[in-house]
């Protein structure tokens, strides 16, 4: 106790005071970062959810019609997106552009997975 009449007498006790709270500041916005990535429950699921979705993928690429799938929705891609710069151009919009990417390279990494 005489320790802390001490400080307050010295005005050192502020400056603890102040470290506290800024301390306290930092904790706060740890915790809202990981409060954002969810709960412990919620990372297990995604990280399960994830294992499903690879091994869904390895099954499906192990059926010999899925790269005739894959290939004919990104030639019906292909087409809307030439329509649309022939006919619509304001309609043309980032997804397209993402649709045609994802459907190649789903056809390359079957193709890479084929040849192993």
């Amino acid at each position: 106790m005489e320790i802390l009449e001490t400080l307050k007498g010295t005005g050192a006790i502020r400056g603890v005071e102040i470290d506290a709270i800024d301390l306290i500041g930092e904790s706060m916005l740890e915790l809202e970062k990981y409060r954002a990535l969810g709960t412990v429950e919620e990372l297990r699921e995604a990280m399960e959810m994830k294992q499903k979705y690879e091994t869904q993928w390895s099954d499906d690429m192990n059926n010999p019609l899925e790269p005739l799938k894959l290939s004919s929705a990104l030639q019906s891609e292909i087409f809307k997106l030439e329509y649309r710069k022939a006919n619509k151009p304001k309609e043309i919009n980032i997804l397209d552009y993402t649709i045609i990417y994802a459907l190649k390279d789903c056809l390359e990494r079957y193709s890479g997975s084929r040849e192993e």
